[in-house]
């Protein structure tokens, strides 16, 4: 319902009354830049929560690398760093996804009891969740452990976590969905707990520090007070152990590994080692025979039967980064970090042979969007396509895989450029994105990591020489046109009009004049001590540069001889990629994931948004209110949630934008009216709350109308009437000026 200006005077008498009654809270900017910071923490790089009010968590895709496996009847846990993937393996030869979720801890090892999946999330501890329905698992609680969970085990209704510099943590999970803590063991400060086995009341935990480089044994008798007993040095690096009985058997890296005889682990005593030819990550024993899990190596069979005479059965070097195995029923499950999961028949031991394979994207690194489609670059794993028309459910849309490793890509048109390390620029024709078909492939002498395109030249940073330029007006026939030299690593560019910036690592970023494509030219330089220059983006004339550690600079290069820097901000992170849109830096930060800075002011620069993703974020991309975040583990899409205030006043209830010189006015005021006093019940649809709450009692964006009250009331008619020169506040709870 809209009242028109003669109801005003119905209530005018009341208003007036209640404009003296009810006097409004004065705005103060510096508590809401002080809620807009919170996040930062000098002591600590990491944010305090893991994402701000104005950002939604909507969905991830490509997952990246699985980090543990632990196999339970006809179903394949797997923990990512993105969270949990369950495969159906109840046939081997072809392991089907099933369902996944998504966790933002950064998952590393697990285990399955009764109902439910133990997971070692990392900065989040332990999550435990609910698979009683594989196609639907459900975080059913959580203990946020004082380290970081790399591993855990459960045995009765006790969780036992490797917290790396927090020792041992013991979680009573009788009640899966409130843990809570029954014990600890908390080593000197350099010491740190890896992995994790437990046989009858000993824990095993490996352990890693300066100079020491072993396994701690654990009486956890009584979980409440874990007594360390004993130590085993492994000499080399340990990795995961089995334990059978009182006999321990320990990868120890380069080492291969040892046979321990446990009885008394106060003094433990050495049956034999097997030196093998990798790195031992991991190892099992079935009967006599030990698997282990080899890097570079793949599956090793070894007879165990004499500890003092072991001898080596058989092998399956199919694996790349073979990290973790897991034997049952004649299958070995290895994991293959990077790759995916393998099956593989072990029941004949002399000739192991893979029959399945659930292939996994191998990383992350850039992300396009044009229209409702997102480019990935996904290094060896190619480019893939995905369709963003609903972000909740991202969908594969199309691959190309004819890359050794896709760094970042470049969509212009119906061509998408792929920068693919140390090959090239591939470039596609995309107008079919189900079949993305190549038109050529511009070679390279060195690395690249990125290109750029404008008009019809590519602009490409060749490491370790500097920036080179091709004609791509045909590309079925990219032409090199020219070259110019930089200093350093020529990592990103940005081209703008006849202007390119170079990020070019410790030697800053490089500015070279273009006009000549065949004959380009540095013309200025901005450099700053014990940065790393690792992308730019430039915009009216400023240069916003994403410098790792020292965050983001800003520079003004209005004269590119003479560039001068105009602002500067810490990130807290490791400020990876960027790019600015209406006043809006957005970054990759690196192992702090996304952020967002206000840099309408260079000088002073706030932030606007953070979400602390799993991985290490490395490319961000802009649609809309949509947000797509490269975390190298994944994809992963957030929603920023803007709100619906219209500058540069709040007050704007109808969003009509007003007839004032600004945007309130009396059918605004008529509108507030009806929500507080005529039909509080309904008055409120479709009105934008955020412009209602003129004195900023609700955080935004705005969804309670029970925010809305007759101090907002007060502030509006002041505004109107009493003191109309005075001009309610901005849009972000500022004063307007």
């Amino acid at each position: 319902m809209k009242l028109s200006r003669s109801c005003i005077g119905i209530f005018f008498a009341i208003i007036l009354l209640a404009s003296q009654i009810l006097v409004a809270e004065p705005i103060n900017s510096d508590s809401i830049q002080q809620v807009l910071n919170n996040y930062r923490d000098s002591s600590n790089s990491q944010p305090l929560s893991s994402e701000s009010p104005g950002i939604t968590f909507l969905s991830s895709i490509l997952w990246a690398g699985i980090e543990d496996v632990w196999i339970d009847g006809n179903y394949a846990y797997c923990s990512f760093e993105n969270g949990l993937v369950i495969l159906d393996i109840s046939d081997p030869t072809d392991p089907d996804y099933i369902s996944s979720l998504y966790l933002e801890g950064g998952g590393n090892g697990l285990c399955k009891a009764d109902d439910y999946v133990y997971l070692a999330d990392g900065s989040t501890g332990l999550a435990i969740i609910s698979v009683t329905n594989p196609a639907n698992p459900v975080l059913t609680g959580s203990y946020d452990t004082p380290g970081s969970a790399r591993d855990v085990i459960v045995s009765g209704n006790f969780a036992f976590v490797a917290d790396n510099y927090s020792g041992l943590q013991i979680i009573d999970i009788s009640t899966p969905s409130t843990p809570s803590l029954e014990g600890s063991f908390v080593y000197d400060a350099e010491r740190t707990a890896a992995n994790i086995t437990i046989e009858g009341n000993t824990a095993y935990v490996t352990t890693y520090g300066i100079g020491i480089r072993g396994v701690t044994f654990f009486d956890v008798t009584d979980p409440s007070s874990p007594d360390s007993v004993g130590f085993y040095d492994t000499v080399g690096n340990p990795g995961e152990a089995d334990v059978v009985d009182t006999i321990m058997y320990i990868s120890t890296g380069t080492h291969g590994f040892h046979v321990i005889s446990v009885n008394d682990p106060a003094n433990p005593v050495v049956l034999g080692a097997f030196p093998t030819t990798h790195i031992t990550r991991d190892i099992q024993i079935v009967g006599t025979l030990a698997y282990t899990a080899e890097w570079s190596g793949g599956l090793q069979i070894i007879d165990v039967t004499t500890p003092g005479g072991m001898f080596f059965v058989g092998s399956n070097t199919d694996s790349e980064i073979a990290y973790n195995v897991f034997v049952i029923d004649g299958i070995a499950y290895m994991v293959d970090t990077g790759n995916g999961l393998r099956a593989i028949d072990v029941s004949t031991s002399g000739a192991p042979v893979q029959e399945g394979f659930y292939a996994t994207i191998n990383s992350v690194e850039d992300v396009r969007i044009q229209d409702t489609l997102a480019y990935v670059a996904c290094g060896t794993s190619g480019m893939q396509i995905v369709n963003i028309t609903d972000p909740q459910s991202p969908s594969l849309m199309g691959l190309y895989a004819d890359c050794d490793e896709a760094r970042s890509v470049f969509v212009k048109d119906s061509v998408a450029y792929v920068a693919d390390a140390d090959v090239g620029v591939h470039l596609v024709d995309i107008r079919d994105p189900l079949s993305p078909v190549q038109f050529d492939v511009y070679d390279i002498m060195g690395f690249t990591n990125d290109v750029f395109v404008l008009d019809t030249l590519a602009y490409i940073p060749v490491v370790p020489f500097g920036l080179e330029i091709v004609n791509v007006k045909n590309p079925a026939n990219p032409l090199f046109l020219g070259f110019g030299e930089t200093m350093d690593l020529a990592w990103h560019v940005f081209v703008a009009d006849t202007v390119a910036y170079v990020a070019d690592g410790d030697s800053g970023m490089q500015i070279i004049n273009v006009a000549n494509p065949t004959f380009p030219q540095q013309i200025g330089r901005f450099y700053r001590h014990g940065a790393f220059a690792h992308d730019v983006y430039v915009e009216n004339a400023l240069a916003y540069i994403a410098d790792f550690e020292f965050g983001l600079q800003v520079v003004n290069v209005r004269n590119p001889s003479m560039p001068l820097e105009v602002g500067s901000q810490n990130t807290y992170g490791l400020s990876m990629g960027l790019l600015i849109l209406d006043d809006i830096a957005y970054i990759a930060n690196g192992p702090t994931g996304f952020l967002s800075l206000d840099v309408s002011d260079p000088a002073v620069m706030d932030t606007v948004d953070y979400y602390n993703t799993p991985g290490q974020a490395s490319a961000v991309a802009v649609s809309g209110d949509l947000l797509c975040v490269a975390d190298q583990g994944s994809l992963i899409f957030l929603q920023m949630e803007s709100g619906c205030c219209i500058p540069p006043t709040v007050g704007d209830l109808d969003q009509s934008g007003g007839d004032l010189g600004f945007n309130y006015d009396g059918a605004d005021l008529s509108l507030m009216i009806n929500g507080l006093f005529i039909n509080p019940s309904t008055g409120w649809d479709g009105i934008c709350l955020d412009e209602a709450d003129i004195d900023f009692s609700c955080d935004r964006p705005c969804d309670n109308d029970m925010a809305v009250d007759g101090a907002d009331l007060s502030l509006l008619i002041d505004a109107l009437f009493i003191h109309p020169l005075q001009y309610l506040p901005s849009c972000d709870g500022l004063k307007n000026l």
